[in-house]
């Protein structure tokens, strides 16, 4: 756990610029169920799929008709992959069952007993004469034509890390990849660690070796892909995105498909980072991509029963363009470097466009180039080479800078939520391991960690301070309440129920305390710890609780899409709000109680009068759920997360949009302003907890 409040993430942001008319080439029925997995016969004539109907199809791709349907699998198929001469398929999934099938006979060989350990990959070695799967944390190889077991490979010994998600062969078959909790590289004869590659701040969910073998291509929970040098371990290169449940590179090395927890399939330059096309399919995550031996087309699969084949992008050529910095960094001007493909004639600073920014130094020639940018005010600085001096197929590259971003702090767990201490000089955190702990936020160093009676590592943790600075609560199972000086119990008020506490509020005075746990929100007196009342009528879980600026009333937000309003002394429901774009999951009340906001999932930010529930203002720009919200003290701003990783700061009053923090790689958790107004806490799904100076709406709106 480290401070980091100039360190390089060295994160590329990326463009879709060039998308030629390219589209879906044929669809394949006959699954009944989802379909998971999808490998090209190496002479590119067939493709096998597997699915969640425990079958694997053979489909013939001229005719898109399936030519055999192998059974044998007792659960869901989620691996299947050819020998390198075509003649047997190897699959595994749900059953814990490895399966060696002959193509010529349709029988198969049953390579593992059955488990409740789902294999969810398997690698051929390239000269056929070897097999890799996983089980938990241990690779196993066999002799796919005997059945006969070769190696085994202990890859963790923390029994709690995941599980290895991926397993590849290099192309000379020297050297065998991992994907699980970290990313190694093995000696696939002797089993030897080679090295660990470090740099996911999540696990690892997908490795790929490009065809030449001198790079591996990894992709995290984190929302980043990786492209490593394969011999000496080094980061190449890091592109942000969404997070990818597969990967794969085209058969010449220059792109990298990437299928994941959208409906969406994007192709990528693997220098630049550039999108090269966007592929949307039918609803739902796309589990899995695989290029035709040719490179002419890729099939991919989601949610639904079907498979589709799609024309491929052609290669990319020209110059390709990077743009690499910190994104991070004090005060003051920082350095960006600008590299290309191969050498550009006449690059001139000109070529440069910065936005937000001006250009104090450049230097360089031939393929590389560095530009010294001033920041002009605290708005991300974008810094883009145009795509006529790209000079590839109208291909360009982007670098975001954030000035406003102050300090990010690292831990090695799921940061759940954080709270800044009355006088703004501790943060305290609650995570998915520690429970709570707490920062000083002048060094970053960790002053005590802690849990307690009732705390569990599997339920999200919600901690704030009270409103007079005197306590630290938190929920969980139940609710912990300490003295913020000195971390003494004050009290544990038990939950009924034992379900996992979804939110947590105080009212403005300090003296009570709303919680959601299932279906029920409860009001407990902060000085005896006594349960004051159970608010119930709810038909779903609820995720929100916040009480108004008097602390007379309590809204709360649902799964079943209503926020309802409540008389805190006498329980009675004063009046609901029906959302009617899907459930409300974050209310807030404005400091002065007029206002209240929400948003949930419609990507939509909603203001309603809070005495009335008429709704005032709608703000949009989120591409994702709205996941959080808080009003500044002085209630002049509005900030919201989502799960499209970004922060955005609202002018409550215009609905005006003021600023969109960036840089997170993950699923906002939770956003708190310090007592001053002058900080904002973010903590997402990507451990990171990012701190952000924050300036007056005014300023921001007088641009």
């Amino acid at each position: 756990m480290i401070l980091a409040a100039a360190a390089a993430l060295a994160v590329w942001a990326f463009l879709s610029a060039f998308e030629p008319s390219i589209g879906m080439r044929q669809t394949l029925e006959g699954h009944t169920m989802t379909v998971f997995a999808v490998a090209y016969s190496p002479d590119g004539k067939r493709l096998a799929s597997g699915s969640r109907d425990n079958t694997i199809r053979i489909w013939d791709l001229k005719t898109g008709e399936t030519l055999e349907t192998l059974e044998g699998h007792t659960d869901a198929v989620r691996t299947i992959v050819y020998s390198p001469d075509g003649t047997q398929l190897a699959s595994a999934g749900q059953d814990g069952v490895m399966r060696i099938w002959n193509l010529d006979t349709g029988m198969s060989m049953q390579m593992t007993e059955a488990s409740r350990n789902f294999i969810v990959t398997v690698a051929y070695s390239p000269d056929g004469t070897k097999i890799a799967a996983p089980d938990i944390h241990t690779i196993h190889t066999w002799n796919p034509r005997t059945g006969a077991p070769l190696q085994s490979i202990k890859t963790e010994t923390d029994r709690s890390a995941p599980m290895v998600l991926s397993v590849a062969y290099s192309p000379d078959g020297t050297k065998l990849a991992s994907a699980g909790h970290s990313l190694k590289i093995w000696d696939a004869e002797t089993g030897a660690l080679l090295r660990t590659l470090e740099g996911h701040l999540l696990h690892v969910r997908c490795a790929a070796f490009s065809p030449d073998g001198t790079k591996l291509a990894s992709a995290g929970a984190d929302k980043t892909i990786r492209i490593w040098d394969a011999e000496t371990g080094a980061l190449l290169r890091t592109f942000k995105g969404a997070p990818a449940y597969a990967i794969a590179f085209s058969p010449d090395g220059k792109t990298l498909a990437r299928a994941g927890s959208g409906q969406t399939i994007r192709i990528m330059d693997t220098f630049s980072g550039t999108i090269l096309q966007t592929y949307t399919g039918d609803k739902g995550p796309v589990y899995c991509i695989a290029y035709s031996p040719d490179g002419a087309a890729f099939a991919s699969s989601n949610f639904h029963n079907t498979i589709q084949i799609w024309d491929a992008p052609p290669a990319p050529s020209g110059a390709s363009v990077r743009i690499d910095g910190e994104q991070e960094h004090g005060e003051g001007a920082f350095d960006v470097s600008i590299v290309f493909s191969e050498s550009i004639k006449g690059f001139e600073r000109s070529d440069i466009h910065v936005e937000n920014g001006s250009i104090t130094a450049f230097s360089g020639s031939k393929d590389s180039y560095t530009a010294t940018i001033q920041p002009s005010d605290v708005d991300t600085v974008r810094v883009r080479v145009p795509e006529k001096t790209a000079g590839n197929h109208g291909r360009s590259n982007m670098f975001a800078f954030y000035p406003a971003l102050r300090t990010t702090l690292t831990d090695p767990y799921y940061n759940w939520s954080a709270a800044f201490s009355l006088d703004g000089s501790m943060l305290a955190i609650a995570n998915a391991r520690t429970m709570i702990q707490i920062r000083e936020l002048a060094t970053g160093e960790t002053i005590r960690n802690f849990g307690g009676q009732g705390f569990s590592t599997d339920a999200g943790n919600h901690i704030l301070y009270s409103p007079d600075g005197s306590m630290l609560a938190a929920g969980n199972r139940d609710i912990l309440i300490w003295d913020a000086d000195t971390f003494k119990d004050i009290h544990i008020l038990k939950e009924p129920k034992r379900e996992t506490v979804r939110s947590v509020a105080i009212s403005p005075d300090s003296t009570m305390l709303a919680n959601s746990s299932g279906s029920d929100v409860r009001i407990w007196n902060l000085k005896t710890g006594e349960e004051i009342r159970t608010l119930t009528g709810f038909k779903n879980d609820v995720f929100s609780v916040a009480f108004s600026s008097d602390g007379k009333t309590v809204a709360s937000a649902s799964r079943n899409d209503v926020i309802r309003f409540w008389n805190v002394d006498t329980g009675e429901e004063l009046r609901t709000i029906q959302m009617q774009f899907g459930r409300a999951e974050a209310v807030v009340f404005s400091p002065d109680g007029s206002m209240l906001a929400g948003g949930g999932q419609d990507d939509v930010v909603r203001i309603w009068s809070a005495e009335t529930g008429e709704e005032i203002r709608t703000l949009t720009g989120h591409t994702d759920d709205v996941t959080c919200a808080a009003f500044s003290p002085d209630g002049a701003i509005l900030a919201s997360g989502s799960e499209d990783g970004t922060v955005r700061i609202w002018n409550p009053t215009t609905g005006e949009t003021l600023q969109t923090l960036e840089g997170h790689l993950g699923e906002i958790r939770s956003v708190a302003f310090s007592s001053d107004g002058s900080q904002l806490v973010v903590c997402s799904d990507d451990v990171l907890i990012r701190i952000w100076d924050i300036v007056s709406a005014q300023s921001w709106s007088s641009k």
